[in-house]
């Protein structure tokens, strides 16, 4: 069984059981198990199935995507110490009864954890009765340890128990003038967060440097007691305080020093017994324990915040990777292989002229809120806006599998989305949206171009201003590649062969394809064909593996008998035969606007544009409706 902790986000402190057999669903809708008040969560989001030892996430389709350790994931199975992201909410999850941390020997306190441990507890720590079997002092260690649990218990922030804490082992010790609760492990640099003095006036109390960095030597509990006065070996802050007698308790993490406890006298008659120093070695494990916790957590929610903000502004996986150190933020750049994809709306300008400011900017954020989920579903990052042009990038800062299958089809299911998508403006029906696509391969550089007081991480090269020229030539609805995009892919691609393309700094002329179908498994093609159903406009969207398609259409279309033709601008208008059967109901896509259905045709290969090979584009490129 496993335990979910909401260690960061608006519903933070909540943890949830995850038994055997059960189903929880997270999301921000209100029959979700776990609801979410986040508008970056999707109102059923992801879903954790628990079946025997094995516990899977499954993300259902959200807008923002769910991650696991900082990766992106459809279906994952989970293991203990697992970070799950959704939305600005971090969930932590743990074998129940595993969150503990180990405990060890010589206030060594476990294990370091990673970022995805960030809760830690551990045994009080054993107290011995002393020699003499004084039960009295036995008690007040007890009550001691129990007094220091309780305050650590009740303080939301680790910063109000320092005093309290410190005012207990004050009390507990009442040999001790002076007290100290320091942070750091610098001797120089130490933050004083709490201090105490036996009768004293409110002014600063000093502490002894010395008597720190002896017990930050050895890293372990250090107790002083002067012989004689002005001993050898005392410094002049030892002698200045007039100290007698001290202990020195280092806070500590395995061997990480967090910070140290002092308590001082100047009567050497007050000196420290080993009990003392054991009982003080058990609160302050307590003490380090909580500090630990409150850094980890406040560590895991500064990186949350960190990678939330930078994502605004740099692709998600370059945010993960300055979030890890693994990037430097400075100016400079970084070669790599990429595909680099420019989608540009046609005609928008011209549909401005009757549209308002603020209907052009509506009208572009809808447009945007369809097509950047997809791309970075896709793996692929959004390097920058340009007007109503997208610049998308895949392979940096690392590949994500085949970049260039996944840039290939997601322009295809970008280009059939933006087709069968009810567009309005103001509630009110427009015409769909229409983009040109550009796809290109090769070298980049990528980092971060601008001055001191303003940077931009982008990437620039040959390869990103071939793809931006390819898609200047794309009519709307079409994806063209360059040759050596199709060289990438490990799959077969369909299309037409288009041109070349002439680019002034380029001596030989540019390759390029006008892809139309992608096999995505076997026997199952990806598509983006525009047809003409008789008279009506249609979209071939699939091919399945029995030749049967997938045909988007109009509710009041006839599909019995009708004859299909080519709608694409590069090859006009060619008969592709009939359908000859349809199956299953039609399903409804966009109410009222749009069906789909599977359909079989007279030439399921329509003409050979789904052939072996690439049929060549008979027009030239004055001839296309975007030139």
């Amino acid at each position: 069984m496993f335990e979910i902790v909401i260690i960061q986000g608006r519903d933070a402190g909540l943890r949830i059981s995850v038994d055997t057999g059960s189903e929880i669903a997270i999301g921000r809708d209100s029959a979700c198990t776990i609801q979410l008040n986040d508008p970056e969560v999707s109102r059923r989001h992801c879903v954790l199935v628990h079946e025997r030892e094995r516990l899977e996430i499954i993300d259902l389709g959200s807008s923002n995507g769910t991650l696991v350790n900082g990766q992106r994931v459809e279906r994952r199975a989970l293991s203990h110490g697992d970070r799950i992201q959704i939305g600005s909410s971090l969930l932590h999850l743990a074998r129940r009864g595993e969150i503990l941390g180990r405990a060890a020997s010589e206030g060594v306190l476990g294990e370091t954890p990673t970022h995805s441990e960030p809760l830690i507890t551990l045994p009080l720590g054993e107290i011995t009765r002393g020699a003499g079997g004084d039960d009295q002092r036995l008690r007040e260690q007890l009550r001691a340890v129990i007094d220091v649990s309780e305050e650590l218990a009740s303080r939301a922030d680790v910063e109000d128990l320092y005093q309290p804490v410190l005012d207990i082992l004050y009390e507990l010790f009442p040999q001790a003038e002076r007290g100290h609760l320091l942070l750091g492990d610098d001797v120089e640099r130490f933050v004083c967060c709490a201090t105490r003095a036996r009768g004293g006036s409110g002014e600063e109390v000093p502490f002894s440097r010395e008597l720190c960095r002896r017990a930050l030597e050895g890293r372990e509990l250090y107790v002083y007691r002067q012989a004689s006065a002005g001993q050898d070996g005392d410094s002049e802050s030892m002698i200045g305080l007039e100290i007698r007698s001290a202990m020195v308790v280092p806070l500590m993490f395995k061997r990480e020093v967090l910070g140290l406890v002092v308590l001082d006298s100047t009567d050497a008659r007050g000196g420290y017994s080993e009990q003392d120093a054991q009982l003080a070695a058990a609160v302050c494990r307590q003490i380090a324990v909580a500090i630990k916790n409150t850094q980890l957590i406040e560590q895991a929610a500064r990186e949350s915040q960190l990678r939330l903000s930078l994502s605004r502004f740099v692709p998600k996986a370059m945010a993960e990777q300055i979030v890890c150190g693994k990037i430097d933020v400075g100016l400079g750049g970084q070669r790599y292989e990429a595909v680099v994809l420019f989608a540009d709306l046609v005609g928008f300008t011209k549909r401005g002229e009757a549209l308002s400011p603020e209907q052009m900017v509506e009208l572009l954020n809808e447009y945007f809120k369809e097509s950047v989920p997809l791309i970075e579903r896709a793996g692929g990052s959004i390097d920058k806006f340009i007007g109503d042009a997208i610049l998308a990038v895949w392979g940096i800062p690392r590949e994500q599998g085949p970049a260039a299958l996944a840039a290939v089809r997601c322009a295809l299911e970008l280009q059939s989305r933006m087709a069968v998508r009810g567009w309005q403006l103001a509630g009110q029906q427009v015409e769909p949206l229409q983009a040109g696509v550009g796809v290109n391969f090769g070298p980049v550089v990528a980092g971060n171009v601008g001055s001191r007081q303003r940077r931009e991480f982008t990437i620039i090269g040959d390869t990103v201003n071939t793809a931006q020229r390819i898609e200047a030539m794309a009519s709307g609805g079409q994806v063209l590649v360059s040759r050596a995009l199709l060289d990438q892919l490990d799959r077969p691609a369909f299309g037409v062969v288009m041109p070349e393309i002439r680019i002034r700094s380029k001596r030989v002329p540019l390759d390029v394809c006008s892809v139309r179908g992608l096999e995505i498994a076997a026997g199952e093609w990806l598509l983006h064909v525009p047809v003409w159903l008789g008279s009506e406009e249609a979209i071939l969207i699939r091919r399945h593996a029995d030749e049967s398609l997938d045909l988007v259409h109009r509710p009041a279309a006839a599909l019995e008998a009708a004859e299909l033709s080519s709608r694409l601008p590069e090859l006009g208008r060619l008969a592709w035969g009939a359908i000859v059967g349809s199956e299953g109901e039609s399903e409804v896509l966009a109410e009222g606007a749009a069906l789909r259905s599977r359909v079989r045709l007279t030439d399921p290969k329509l003409g050979g544009l789904l052939g072996e090979a690439m049929p060549t584009c008979p027009k030239s490129w004055d001839e296309m409706p975007r030139n």
